[in-house]
């Protein structure tokens, strides 16, 4: 499964300075390993060293 990572449009001009754009914002989960890249920058990690998670930010819905 991949997620995108919502980016802000007010924020775009900043972050793509660092190579951020909507289509390489990802979180990508493949039951193995979850890999995180946002832009030029990536993170992995096998799913077994995953204790949790948390939403956070404003939600589709507009709020809690």
């Amino acid at each position: 499964m991949e997620f995108p990572i919502r980016i802000q449009p007010n924020l775009r001009p900043i972050l793509l300075l660092f190579g951020v754009r909507p289509g390489n914002a990802t979180v990508r989960l493949d039951g193995v390993r979850l890999t995180a890249q946002f832009g030029r920058f990536r993170a992995e990690t096998p799913v077994a060293n995953i204790t949790r998670w948390d939403i956070t930010g404003p939600t589709a819905g507009g709020g809690r």
